[in-house]
């Protein structure tokens, strides 16, 4: 069917939009824009202070490969000139093992192997639990130490920088370690930062951990709707 239009019916049609452009403020349009872009400016610095794009696709697969190198890098220049211990090498094994190697000043070298039993993020608790299969740990002060530095470089991929404290909780039982991360990763600007709606550290979800050969392979999920993570994909471009 043809649509026949007369002009005064085109040039009434024609009046009316122009009508509604010149009641556009557009100085108040490009204001209200601006505002917005500025709002999100901080979210999006922490975003990309936090996550690559490959790290999130990561996340949203469900698998986070963290590097026996990149630990090792973290806890390096982490550690302090005062300290006991002078260097530390994490070795990742294909048996599910984790391998530490200390120097130490007072006791040499101190070296441990062990098993990720656990390691979880869920709300506001955040913690991580070693168990040493060969080799008693060294009094308590030092498996403290160890395991915090640890457990805090192989957060770092997905929670950004935590910072290194001494006075990272730990729970010592036999030969098994619990360090809490939870008020640690509280003081991060990732823990205070929304999304649309959405706490970014509520949203990430850590479900287990496991030694491969050459890192540690996490178990993560991004409990947000979809069109959430196409937006957070699209921001880390």
């Amino acid at each position: 069917m043809a649509i026949v239009m007369d002009m005064d019916t085109q040039a009434y049609s024609n009046s009316s939009i122009q009508d509604v452009l010149a009641g556009i403020d557009w100085g108040k349009l490009k204001e209200t824009v601006k505002e917005k872009v500025k709002d999100y400016g901080p979210v999006i610095t922490v975003l990309r202070n936090t996550w690559s794009r490959e790290t999130l696709k990561e996340i949203i697969e469900g698998k986070v490969f963290v590097s026996d190198d990149v630990m090792n890098d973290i806890i390096a220049k982490n550690i302090r000139e005062d300290s006991n211990v002078t260097s530390v090498l994490v070795t990742s094994t294909a048996k599910e093992r984790l391998e530490i190697l200390a120097d130490t000043k007072n006791m040499g070298k101190i070296k441990l192997s062990g098993t990720i039993e656990e390691f979880v993020h869920d709300g506001g608790q955040t913690y991580v639990t070693y168990k040493v299969r060969e080799r008693s740990l060294p009094e308590h002060g030092l498996g403290s130490w160890l395991f915090s530095r640890l457990s805090l470089s192989m957060t770092q991929k997905l929670m950004g920088n935590l910072s290194f404290s001494d006075e990272i909780p730990t729970k010592i039982s036999g030969n098994t370690i619990r360090v809490d991360l939870s008020k640690a990763l509280a003081a991060t600007d990732f823990a205070k930062t929304e999304f649309r709606g959405h706490s970014l550290a509520d949203m990430l979800h850590i479900e287990g951990a496991k030694p491969k050969k050459g890192g540690i392979e996490i178990d993560t999920g991004l409990h947000v709707p979809d069109d959430v993570k196409e937006s957070l994909l699209q921001i880390l471009k």
